[in-house]
């Protein structure tokens, strides 16, 4: 009897621990008293009532056998617990959003200078692990103090308490009077409010769904999608009708230049910005980012969704041309099969030559793979920069600062130059004031957010070294093309909106010194680019392969408004909205045509 009062009193501790941490989150977030979050978070104690079951079904079990092993139980269950729950607060303060494939960005990054960024950032990092080890000591604390309980028992009350635990447990997990589980998600309460809905489908469930994608994310065929046939999906996609015999996706990905207008680019220059959201384009910031407000008004700008949610997928989804498709592309590179739709591909009539340059390492997320496949004539990275350049004021967390990285890219003698930045990245601790450029403007990004202070600087930071770069390779190659984007949302804005035009969007500008390019979209995406290159720079009737459609032109014209489909937000009706399906759709058949090929039976 004693070990189920004491199990029973835990499994009530832990499930107002998770209740408490709950509420410190929605009023943390400013949305504690908005009219339904209560009920909404009440109702999503189910989630937590049914883990914690199992696991103290567990914990009583071992009670049972010793007490030293239900002890070490929970000391993990305390562990995770704790872990998870803080690790939530962190991982929306970056993402501002639910657990995700990103909370196992590790795989991909520089461990060190990931931990390094994690210690110095303002996202809570530091006061959740100190938080993390005060928690331990209470719930150790609290073990300690129920096990000190002490009743009379006998064999009767044993029995009877074993069996009213049994059936509690049974009744928690299941949601019912029943020996069957409840489907429990059909039973929650949702918000009208998305930050208590994070938080309703978040912490222990989210964390658990997050494992779940990852392993979806190694195990990628074409039913993890969950969609119909190949050939239905295509059929509906591309508005194929009737939907018989086999189905060639390079024949729907198949375009043709109509435009007459075009120039003989000297040199291409696509640059791919870490981070930058396009939000920085509005008008109130013009006065701090006016070199690149004032390249955008000479050159041509569209606000554009962006196709991946973290840099390495978006340098697949960009450099291969299709969407993203969730699987770890560059890691499988051996197994994609013989392609035509890349940027490369699609560029190879014209006879660039071509290279791809980041400021970081190759060995990055297994980017050197993907560039190989992708068939660039060379890749440069920090390494061979630091070869040329052999100075300690150049090393940033990440690799090298992007000036030098500019430098070097002007060294070099390529037709077509992917390049890949990455000083506007967490820890924004403004280490790149030791290169000594220029002074930066603190009381005018103070005045705009306090907060964001070193973000806003960064960014000025950085459009500083990217305009100069551009107008000193325009003053020596002044028919050469730059095509200027950010590799996917910032993840923060100054008013901490979750709108999704603001939350899922970056720049795309497009400038030639001695041409006037002009937008033809009202919205466009990445996977535009690469048809928006060809339409300047390729003659008429030229033949390409894309999902994508040509965005900018040398041919002033009405601006249309596309159907476009992002990553997580889409552009309908003149309205940005979540069309998951759609989505869904688009990388499916991307994923079947990079693996499987573009032949649907």
């Amino acid at each position: 009897m004693q070990i189920a009062l004491r199990a029973l009193l835990l499994f009530m501790y832990f499930l107002i621990l998770s209740f408490v941490f709950k509420l410190v989150f929605l009023y943390k977030n400013d949305v504690l008293f908005v009219n339904d979050s209560l009920i909404s978070i009440l109702s999503s104690m189910r989630f937590d009532i049914q883990i914690y079951a199992y696991c103290f079904s567990v914990f009583y079990i071992f009670a049972l056998i010793n007490k030293y092993l239900a002890n070490a139980f929970y000391y993990v269950l305390s562990f995770v617990c704790l872990a998870i729950n803080l690790a939530f607060f962190v991982y929306f303060n970056i993402y501002h959003q639910n657990f995700g494939v990103e909370l196992f960005l590790f795989k991909n990054e520089e461990i060190f200078a990931l931990i390094k960024s994690g210690l110095k950032s303002n996202y809570g990092v530091v006061s959740s692990i100190i938080l993390f080890f005060i928690l331990m000591i209470v719930n150790i604390y609290i073990l300690n103090s129920v096990n000190k309980i002490k009743i009379k028992t006998s064999v009767l009350k044993n029995i009877l308490s074993f069996i009213f635990y049994a059936f509690f447990m049974m009744f928690c997990i299941n949601q019912q009077f029943s020996f069957k589980a409840d489907f429990i998600q059909r039973r929650i309460i949702a918000s009208e409010n998305e930050i208590v809905n994070i938080s309703v489908f978040g912490h222990f469930i989210g964390f658990i769904n997050a494992i779940e994608q990852i392993r979806k994310q190694t195990n990628i065929d074409w039913d993890s999608f969950k969609l119909d046939s190949p050939k239905k999906v295509a059929c509906e996609f591309f508005n194929i009708n009737p939907c018989t015999g086999k189905i060639d996706l390079k024949k729907y990905l198949h375009k043709v230049k109509q435009d007459d207008e075009y120039f003989k680019a000297q040199k291409i220059y696509y640059i791919i910005s870490e981070s930058l959201s396009d939000w920085v384009m509005q008008d109130r910031f013009n006065d701090i980012f006016t070199d690149i407000h004032t390249l955008a008004k000479e050159g041509a700008y569209i606000s554009a969704l962006h196709n991946a949610p973290a840099t390495k997928q978006s340098l697949e989804v960009q450099i291969l041309n299709t969407y993203n498709t969730t699987d770890d592309t560059a890691a499988k590179y051996a197994k994609i099969k013989k392609h035509f739709f890349s940027l490369n591909d699609n560029l190879k009539n014209l006879h660039l030559s071509s290279a791809f340059f980041m400021g970081g390492h190759d060995n990055w997320g297994n980017i050197a793979n993907l560039t190989r496949l992708s068939n660039f004539n060379a890749n440069f990275y920090a390494p061979q920069i630091r070869a040329v350049f052999k100075d300690d004021s150049i090393n940033s967390e990440w690799g090298v600062f992007d000036d030098v990285l500019f430098k070097y890219v002007a060294l070099k003698d390529y037709d077509f130059n992917v390049i890949m930045s990455t000083t506007n990245h967490p820890t924004y601790n403004l280490e790149f004031q030791k290169r000594k450029l220029f002074s930066l403007p603190f009381e005018k990004a103070e005045k705009l957010s306090k907060k964001y202070k070193n973000e806003l600087l960064t960014i000025y930071w950085y459009q500083k070294v990217l305009v100069d770069f551009i107008k000193e390779q325009s003053n020596k190659y002044p028919d050469a093309l730059f095509v200027i984007t950010g590799d996917h949302y910032g993840r923060y804005n100054i008013d901490d909106s979750l709108d999704l035009k603001i939350t899922h969007t970056v720049p795309i500008i497009m400038y030639s010194k001695n041409h006037k390019i002009y937008p033809i979209c009202k919205i466009t995406k990445h996977i535009d680019i690469g048809a928006s290159i060809i339409n300047l720079i390729a003659p008429k009737n030229y033949e390409y392969y894309s999902f994508g459609i040509p965005c900018f032109s040398l041919k002033e014209q009405d601006v249309k408004s596309y159907e476009q489909i992002g990553f997580n937000a889409s552009f309908k009706n003149d309205k940005f909205i979540n069309d998951e399906l759609r989505q869904k759709q688009a990388q499916a058949l991307s994923w079947y045509l990079i693996f499987k090929g573009n032949i649907i039976e």
